[in-house]
C-alpha cells in the first residue's frame, strides 16, 4: 500500500477546505460545484482514491493539467518582448519547505535572455514562529524564506542562419 485508505469523512472534510478557484477538473467541474455534489458522490471519490492509494496508480485523464494564459488589460500587454515567471514548491512536512523561482525576460531583435533564478529554503524548526497556515501557501510563506541561492545570467542566444528557399535560390 502506498497510502492509507482515506473515509468518507476525511474526503468530504478535504473537499470542503478546497478554495473555491474557476479551474475545472478534467470532466469540466469546478470547486463550488464539487462542494455541491459531494454528498451524491462521495462513495465513487472514495473508492476511487482508495484503490489510487492501493496500487499506487493514478487515472491517466486526471493527470492531465489544462493550462491557459490569463491576458492582463491591454495596456500591459508587451508585444515585442516576454516576462517568464516560474515557481517550483516544495514542502515536506515537518522537514523543510523550499521555493525555487527563474524569472526569464526577453526583448524582441536582441541575442540574448536574462535569467535570475533564486533559492529560498528553511527548515520547519527554522519556521517555528510562522503560522503553520502560510507552509501551504507559497506566495505567503516565500517572503519568511532564507535567500540561499541567487543567480542572474545572459543567455546568449545562437545566431541563426537561414538557409534560401529553392524559389529564392532560382
Amino acid at each position: 500500500m502506498f497510502l492509507e485508505i482515506v473515509s468518507e469523512s476525511e474526503a468530504i472534510d478535504v473537499v470542503k477546505k478546497l478554495k473555491n478557484k474557476k479551474s475545472k477538473d478534467c470532466n469540466d467541474i469546478d470547486i463550488a460545484i464539487m462542494k455541491e455534489i459531494i454528498y451524491s458522490i462521495i462513495k465513487h471519490l472514495t473508492c476511487i482514491c482508495n484503490r489510487s492509494f492501493l496500487t499506487g496508480t493514478f487515472p491517466d485523464k486526471m493527470k492531465i493539467a489544462k493550462v491557459f494564459p490569463v491576458h492582463k488589460s491591454s495596456d500591459k500587454v508587451m508585444p515585442s518582448s516576454f516576462f517568464l515567471l516560474q515557481r517550483f514548491f516544495l514542502r515536506v512536512d515537518g522537514v523543510l519547505i523550499r521555493i525555487n523561482d527563474t524569472r526569464v525576460y526577453y526583448e524582441d531583435g536582441k541575442d540574448y535572455m536574462l535569467r535570475e533564478f533564486s533559492t529560498r529554503e528553511n527548515t520547519i524548526t527554522e519556521l517555528k514562529n510562522i503560522p503553520a497556515a502560510f507552509y501551504t501557501d507559497p506566495n505567503e510563506i516565500a517572503q519568511h524564506l532564507t535567500l540561499r541561492v541567487t543567480k542572474c545570467e545572459k543567455l546568449e542566444l545562437p545566431v541563426m542562419h537561414r538557409e534560401p528557399s529553392v524559389s529564392e535560390a532560382i
